[in-house]
């Protein structure tokens, strides 16, 4: 009789013959993916990341003959072909637009834009792509002519830098033909990843940092537009501390009529006062030398660095540094149009204290 062991032994071995015997399936190819769909290698390669000057009637063709064969992309090649387009400048042809809008007057003093936008560019030169600065008048041009402009000046992905004020961005170019990432949330009706400070983090550590030190009576300042511009992150985060009895209910203000400006601070009597930076000059000379309030703190919402004043530093520098490498990366798989799911990237911001 055939002990267990024997049988067990005879089985082992018959596994490790047909191993051998029966080759490993071989991976599907672009040149695979090529011959079915009956193109060429590169029309293959450019149809799998649709790119637009391929039909869609090939493109489709391509895609459905990938899915046919299990075609995926090696990640290992996609990696190598990244690190070489690093170790050299990449073509005229292969560039970012950091687009802006020529009636957004406020972010040319805003020192968080200028910093997003430089860390941007860098970041985007670091990784082989040419900057193309396109700042343009929502009625300057046609959607078919500016679409047309762009991929002339071969622009492959737009960074939406941020805005001011809010808009409907849906009809301005024909998004189809590129990447697109915003650094922004006012950038309406796209369906488009984004990279934003976390603002209601943002608010929730100043008002917490506030509360540490003994403050219950804490105000906010804002402008027409600011609470769609942060997502209503400031208010919901201010009415949230409110209601959990951490300071006093005081309603927000926005800055439009100094008399109006007063009225709130005498009948409210804030012991500090949260604000927007591009608001800090006309609040402090207003109600500091009006009101003679020399104790009351005022915080800034979106500090710049060296300032003397405390609040929340936003990291706009990183903020550009991932938009552009998202924005990169979306480059480099194709993706154009917009996302069936678009993801927001929030970037917490940090404390700083008085430089006094």
């Amino acid at each position: 009789m055939t002990s267990n062991f024997g049988k067990q032994k005879k089985a082992s071995a018959l596994r490790r013959k047909t191993n051998r015997e029966t080759p490993p399936a071989k991976r599907a190819t672009l040149a695979d993916v090529a011959m079915l769909a009956g193109v060429a290698r590169a029309t293959a390669s450019y149809a799998l990341r649709s790119d637009p000057k391929i039909p869609v009637h090939t493109r489709r063709r391509v895609q459905l003959a990938a899915r046919k064969i299990a075609y995926t992309p090696d990640p290992e090649i996609g990696r190598l072909m990244h690190l070489l387009r690093k170790g050299r400048p990449m073509s005229k042809r292969s560039s970012i637009a950091l687009l802006s809008f020529e009636d957004e007057k406020a972010p040319v003093r805003n020192r968080y834009y200028h910093a997003l936008a430089s860390s941007a560019e860098m970041r985007c030169k670091e990784t082989g792509y040419s900057i193309e600065a396109i700042t343009i008048s929502p009625n300057q041009m046609p959607a078919r002519r500016l679409t047309t402009v762009l991929r002339s000046r071969g622009v492959q992905g737009i960074l939406i830098l941020p805005m001011i004020s809010s808009r409907d961005c849906s009809t301005l170019l024909d998004w189809s033909q590129f990447s697109v990432v915003a650094a922004t949330y006012t950038a309406k009706n796209l369906g488009i990843n984004r990279v934003v400070p976390h603002h209601l983090h943002n608010v929730y550590l100043a008002l917490n940092e506030l509360e540490r030190r003994g403050f219950k009576r804490i105000g906010l300042i804002t402008e027409a537009g600011d609470h769609e511009r942060v997502s209503y992150a400031y208010w919901a985060a201010l009415a949230l501390h409110q209601q959990e009895g951490r300071s006093a209910a005081i309603p927000t203000i926005e800055y439009e009529r100094p008399e109006a400006l007063l009225s709130w601070c005498r009948s409210h009597e804030p012991d500090a006062i949260l604000v927007p930076e591009e608001h800090l000059g006309a609040c402090i000379e207003l109600l500091m030398k009006r009101e003679r309030l020399p104790s009351t703190p005022f915080v800034i919402l979106n500090h710049a660095k060296g300032r003397r004043f405390e609040g929340i530093y936003a990291h706009p520098e990183i903020i550009g540094k991932i938009a552009a490498d998202l924005l990169a990366a979306q480059i480099q798989r194709g993706e154009r149009n917009f996302a069936d799911r678009p993801n927001v990237t929030m970037v917490e911001g940090s404390w700083i204290g008085s430089k006094a």
